[in-house]
């Protein structure tokens, strides 16, 4: 599960954006890749479901105390949402060049 692991291994709770409170914010990241994570799995129906569930309860905690800030949380959302699986996964652990972009600082 690479897209698990480049979630632990770029700090999930960097990820956010000003506006809603940064924990919020972080929320909202970790929602479009789950969501991703899910959509790229070969499970389709309750097994990609439950995978998606798994990875929320996995990720969200990480989110507490965040207080780092994107100029943008929307672009980032929409990067990872309009990214290609083979893109999203490529990153053995880390973004890709694209979504470093939109969901770095």
């Amino acid at each position: 599960m690479r897209a698990m692991r480049l979630l632990v291994g770029v700090g999930i709770a960097g990820l956010i954006a000003c506006g809603e409170s940064a924990e919020d914010q972080c929320k909202d990241v970790i929602d479009a890749v789950c969501d991703k994570i899910a959509e790229c799995s070969d499970l389709e129906g309750d097994a990609a479901l439950d995978l998606e569930s798994q990875c929320l309860r996995t990720l969200k905690p990480s989110c507490e105390g965040a207080d780092n800030e994107l100029d943008s949380v929307d672009e980032c959302v929409d990067a990872i949402k309009g990214a290609s699986c083979d893109d999203f996964e490529a990153g053995d652990g880390e973004f890709t060049p694209p979504l470093q972009r939109a969901c770095t600082k």
